[in-house]
């Protein structure tokens, strides 16, 4: 009986971790009509740091990214998205001169296939 409750605790434990992780996921999605916009953090993490440059990854599903504008305080693109590769790097650098709270509002605009504009913010939590 001892060794059921032991294969259950492990099982149970198993659950947690695997949904600890999910909790954690370090993605940012936004998606409108077909268009698709995905955001991740380089680093693994679903938070930046001050004062620490970190690496944000865009990948697009059903956007040009000619149409398709990103702004925040101290963002900066590595590498631009091209029609065979909707992946684009953005490296970020976040100072509390630039930010009064504890929070990086990343701005993206678009237009989609019908010419009509939209926007969204991401908002990306920042820790000591």
């Amino acid at each position: 009986m001892k060794k059921h409750y032991k294969i259950l605790l492990l099982f149970i434990s198993i659950l947690i971790l695997v949904g600890w992780k999910t909790i954690q996921n370090n993605e940012f999605v936004y998606q409108i009509e077909n268009q698709k916009i995905m955001l991740r953090i380089e680093s693994g993490m679903n938070f930046l740091r001050w004062n620490e440059k970190a690496k944000l990854i865009l990948n697009t599903e059903n956007i040009d990214s000619r149409k398709l504008s990103l702004s925040a305080p101290g963002l900066r693109n590595i590498k631009g998205a091209t029609i065979e590769n909707t992946e684009s790097i953005w490296e970020i650098n976040i100072s509390k001169q630039t930010i009064k709270n504890d929070t990086l509002k990343l701005f993206i605009s678009c237009r989609n296939q019908d010419d009509r504009f939209w926007s969204h913010q991401f908002k990306i939590p920042i820790k000591e």
